[in-house]
């Protein structure tokens, strides 16, 4: 192998190495999974793709799934309180697609898709705080 060719090589593999490197930094952030408090609700999202809505006395109001992309979250509630159904509305099963965006501690969903108004309601542009 020539002198040429042997500095090309190594400067390819450089650059692609370098070039990794800077992928595997700029890959899609994770879900922010944890706890968030808006007013008097809490919201858990735990690492087993669980959610709970709560209040800080530790009084849930709905539970339920969720999954997630790098842009996006799809939450199905399983449980709904009666502070959920007084209003008549049912929203287990159905599911509420919302994109979703954390800066620093704030974590804010906007609605794609959801049938449920009082889900839309209560998570569209609501900046949640992360507490825990």
């Amino acid at each position: 192998m020539n002198t040429m060719h042997r500095v090309s090589v190594i400067l390819v593999t450089a650059v692609l190495a370098i070039a990794s490197a800077h992928a595997a930094d700029t890959k899609a952030p994770a879900f922010p999974i944890g706890s968030y408090q808006s007013g008097p609700n809490i919201v858990v999202f735990n690492a087993d793709g669980t959610f709970v809505g709560t209040t800080p006395k530790g009084e849930d109001w709905v539970k339920g799934t969720y999954t997630h992309t790098a842009k996006e979250f799809t939450v199905v509630d399983t449980w709904e309180g009666a502070a959920i159904t007084k209003d008549g509305e049912d929203c287990k099963g159905k599911p509420g697609r919302y994109a979703w965006v954390k800066t620093g501690k704030i974590l804010t969903a906007h609605v794609v898709e959801d049938p449920c108004e009082g889900r839309k309601h209560g998570t569209d542009g609501v900046a949640w705080t992360q507490i825990k």
